[in-house]
């Protein structure tokens, strides 16, 4: 009997996790669009439709708790010619795990779809240049890198 609970409880759980992993999302909200942590209630974020480019000096780099996911997201704050904007790059545990490291005053491109996250407006960034230096955070979908990255992908 303890052997039929612990695989009961061990499928609904991979039922649940799973799409969590493979879209990585830790809200369990998935689809054909990617999703960003840090996103206020697991909002979905990407949109082909909105990508663009988008360059500037770092003026601030923020960690910030998302409201509905709970995962501490990294934002930074970057002004461009004619605007300043919050750019989203994913969840800390993976953005401070990555050899690529930016700082205030550094100037970057961005490349990545425009939306709204915490009813702000803000680009979720598909890929970071700081002069020779790419920083790779989804594919070209959308997709998160870190989705697979507990799985051996790195980037």
């Amino acid at each position: 009997m303890k052997r039929k609970a612990f695989i009961a409880v061990v499928a609904i759980a991979a039922i649940v996790l799973f799409p969590m992993l493979a879209t990585g999302n830790s809200c369990g909200k998935h689809g054909k669009k990617g999703h960003a942590a840090g996103a206020g209630k697991c909002e979905k974020h990407w949109d082909a439709a909105t990508v663009e480019d988008f360059s500037g000096e770092v003026v601030e780099i923020v960690e910030q708790d998302c409201e509905g996911c709970g995962v501490k997201g990294v934002h930074v704050k970057v002004k461009g010619e004619k605007e300043t904007l919050s750019i989203v790059l994913g969840p800390a545990w993976y953005v401070n795990n990555q050899d690529t490291k930016l700082e205030v005053k550094d100037k970057i491109a961005i490349h990545g779809s425009r939306t709204k996250v915490h009813g702000e407006v803000a680009i979720v960034a598909q890929k970071i240049t700081r002069g020779e230096d790419t920083f790779l955070l989804r594919d070209e979908n959308g997709r998160p890198n870190w989705a697979g990255w507990r799985h051996g992908k790195t980037i």
